[in-house]
C-alpha cells in the first residue's frame, strides 16, 4: 500500500485534475475560477472558514452565486461545526438557510466525530453556536434529518446533503431532498465513494448506489466532481471522494 501511494504520488499531476474539474464546472455553466477567487476572499475576511473540512464544494457554492442569483431558500443536512452554513449565508446574503443536525443531547450526536469526550463536546457546541448565531438568515434545527419526511410545505432552491453517508439514512435524505427541491433546483451531495467493500459511516457506497438507481430510473441526472484535488486526497484512485451535482429530470 505504501509503495502504491508513492507510485501514484509520483505520477499525479494536480494541474491535470484541476483542468478536468474546470471543465466539469463549465458543464453546468459554473466558473470555477470566479468561485475560487470569491472563496479565497471570504477566507481572508473570515479566517475560521479555512479548515480541514474545506473542499471543492466550497468553491462550487461560490461559483453558484454567479450562475443563479435567484437562490433564496437553502437546506443543509448536516450542520457539523456551522462553518458551511455561515459560508452559505455570506455567499447568498438574501437567502434563508435551514440547517439540520442531530440534537446535542442525543447519543448519536455524541458518538460521532470524537465527541464522546464531555469537555470536547461542550466546547464544540459553544464554538458551533457562536458561528451559527452570527447570522440572522440561518435557522438551526436540532432534529434528525429523517423528520424532513414530514415537512411538506416548503421548497428549496439549493440543498446540501452532508449527514450520515450509509444505509438507511442517505437514501432517505436523497429522496426527501428530491421531494423538497424546487423545479430547476440543485442538490449537492458530499462524500461520494465509488469503490469500497464497506458500508460504515465513513466508507459507504450507499450514496452512489442510490444515485445510480435513480438515474437508471430516469428520475435524476448527476455529475461527479472531485471533492479535493491535492495529491494526499486524490492521487490514489480507489481512495478518491466526489461531490455529486444532482438535478431532477
Amino acid at each position: 500500500m505504501i509503495y502504491n501511494f508513492y507510485k501514484f504520488k509520483l505520477t499525479y499531476n494536480e494541474i491535470t485534475y484541476a483542468n478536468e474539474q474546470n471543465l466539469l464546472f463549465s458543464k453546468h455553466s459554473l466558473d470555477r475560477s470566479k468561485g475560487l477567487t470569491l472563496y479565497n476572499d471570504l477566507k481572508n475576511n473570515f479566517n475560521f472558514i479555512s479548515n480541514p473540512m474545506s473542499s471543492e464544494h466550497n468553491i462550487m457554492f461560490c461559483s453558484l452565486k454567479y450562475y443563479n442569483s435567484s437562490i433564496k431558500n437553502i437546506l443543509e443536512i448536516g450542520t457539523y461545526d456551522g462553518i458551511n452554513a455561515f459560508l452559505l449565508s455570506e455567499i447568498f446574503p438574501n437567502s434563508l438557510i435551514d440547517t439540520y443536525d442531530l440534537p446535542d443531547n442525543s447519543i448519536e450526536f455524541s458518538s460521532i466525530y470524537n465527541r464522546s469526550d464531555i469537555s470536547y463536546l461542550e466546547k464544540f457546541i459553544i464554538d458551533r453556536n457562536k458561528i451559527l448565531f452570527k447570522k440572522k438568515n440561518i435557522v438551526f434545527n436540532q432534529s434528525n434529518s429523517m423528520n424532513l419526511t414530514f415537512v411538506n410545505n416548503k421548497k428549496y432552491d439549493l440543498i446540501w446533503i452532508d449527514g450520515a453517508h450509509s444505509y438507511p439514512v442517505i437514501p432517505i435524505d436523497i429522496m426527501n431532498s428530491l421531494r423538497l427541491i424546487n423545479k430547476n433546483g440543485i442538490i449537492l451531495c458530499d462524500d461520494i465513494i465509488l469503490k469500497s467493500n464497506n458500508y460504515n459511516q465513513y466508507s459507504s457506497k450507499a450514496s452512489i448506489e442510490t444515485l445510480s438507481i435513480l438515474k437508471k430510473a430516469g428520475i435524476i441526472d448527476y455529475t461527479l466532481f472531485y471533492k479535493r484535488l491535492s495529491v494526499e486526497h486524490n492521487s490514489i484512485p480507489n481512495n478518491r471522494k466526489f461531490v455529486a451535482y444532482i438535478t431532477k429530470i
